[in-house]
């Protein structure tokens, strides 16, 4: 199965509404979504009594967090092929005995030739060193961390010509999302082909909290006879698995700042079949393109009407955006594919008139030609007849009907234009 073409469309609108709507997502986060989250260090309630955090007992309620960044740097001081890596805790404080893991993923042509990785333990003030690495240019390393089930890693980087020096923080873990503030926005792009439909889906989860989510077998549901391509990703982050017949499962450990999921799916369709696709929680903003000129019917009451646009390319495409409230969340959308009624029908005309005028000149030659103008006027306006009767059934709405009956009427109008015959 090889990569989708149209897949650049949804990249470029992500890259065009990316930074104006991470600040909305801030004003939504503290005024409208999560208007009962403290800021103050203390997420308990004034007057509640205290809650012990040891033993297991689940994080608090998360509250905003603005907590000291993972950091890689180069070091004066270590030889070339050297790594030390600091494991902090979310106050920021050194973390002795934790389980550190070296990832080393070398490259090809951008496909992933090769793995391999050492394991170690921090000492008792946190740090962790490898030595005797070989820098090489297709070659990159990751730094991992395990608490509990909760996986926190690096991001990956290449060995330079001095020795590298970073630090990894690890956070308090839940498996319960409603105790974060994590944050998603979901893009769509929706193509019909001439027997299937292709998809890209992508996800951007933003956690804005100090606990980190451990997600764990949550499925989005996709049609049973679905195809997918995920993108190559690195070892150790939240990612997504294709499990056949039932659809892509997302797994991993989503800690404070952006994190991204992005698959792409195809499957067989017939047009006016229903898709219902399920959105990952904490929904506040979503996006579907649609490309032209086929028309979609989303059946999910919370989603506006679609909106004509032009890419750079000068291509027709239809999109629906919106911005969701936290007492008004989205969990799935319904949709469905209707075709131009006065498309299809011209085709149809089309086709049948080029039986008869085949016919008609095979038998009778062109002094058939009258018979074959009377009826293809009929197939126009038995055309006309079913439109009109879709418009009175609400099969389709006004503005449809508008452009397709205009449409055949200039069919038919063509079939009484012929200056050397009368008809």
């Amino acid at each position: 199965m090889t990569n989708y073409p149209f897949s650049h469309k949804l990249i470029h609108f992500i890259i065009n509404g990316f930074c104006g709507w991470l600040g909305i997502f801030f004003f939504l986060l503290l005024h409208n979504a999560y208007p009962d989250i403290s800021l103050s260090p203390s997420s308990l309630p004034p007057g509640h009594p205290p809650v012990q955090k040891e033993g297991g007992s689940p994080p608090p309620l998360d509250h905003l967090f603005r907590g000291s960044p993972d950091t890689i740097r180069e070091e004066e001081s270590l030889p070339s092929g050297s790594i030390v890596f600091e494991i902090k805790d979310v106050e920021n404080k050194s973390v002795s005995q934790a389980p550190v893991m070296l990832h080393v993923l070398s490259f090809h042509n951008t496909k992933k030739e090769k793995y391999d990785s050492l394991s170690s333990q921090t000492d008792m003030h946190g740090e962790c060193r490898f030595d005797n690495l070989r820098p090489q240019s297709k070659t990159f390393y990751q730094i991992s961390t395990t608490k509990g089930e909760a996986t926190f890693s690096s991001v990956p980087f290449f060995l330079k010509e001095k020795g590298l020096r970073g630090t990894l923080h690890i956070y308090p873990v839940t498996s319960e999302i409603e105790r974060t503030l994590l944050v998603t926005q979901a893009f769509f792009s929706i193509e019909l082909k001439e027997d299937h439909i292709e998809v890209e889906e992508v996800f951007s989860l933003y956690n804005f909290g100090r606990n980190a989510w451990l997600a764990s077998n949550v499925l989005l549901p996709l049609p049973p006879n679905f195809q997918a391509l995920l993108p190559e990703e690195e070892v150790e982050k939240p990612k997504a698995s294709i499990i056949k017949g039932e659809g892509i499962r997302i797994d991993g450990t989503f800690g404070p700042g952006k994190h991204q999921i992005a698959f792409q799916w195809r499957t067989v369709y017939s047009l006016k079949e229903k898709i219902t696709l399920r959105l990952l929680p904490h929904l506040s903003f979503l996006r579907i393109v649609v490309p032209a000129p086929y028309r979609v019917d989303f059946k999910t009451d919370e989603l506006p009407s679609a909106e004509h646009f032009k890419d750079s390319s000068g291509k027709q495409l239809l999109i629906v955006e919106h911005q969701f409230q936290k007492d008004a969340p989205l969990s799935h959308f319904t949709f469905q594919f209707i075709p131009p009624a006065g498309e299809n029908l011209l085709k149809l005309i089309t086709v049948n008139a080029s039986v008869i005028i085949v016919g008609s000149g095979f038998f009778t030659g062109i002094k058939n030609k009258r018979k074959k103008k009377k009826e293809k006027r009929e197939l126009i306006l038995t055309a006309l007849q079913k439109i009109t009767q879709d418009r009175i059934d609400g099969e389709i709405d006004q503005a449809a009907f508008k452009e397709e009956r205009d449409l055949l009427i200039d069919a038919l109008a063509r079939t009484f234009h012929n200056k050397n015959q009368s008809v």
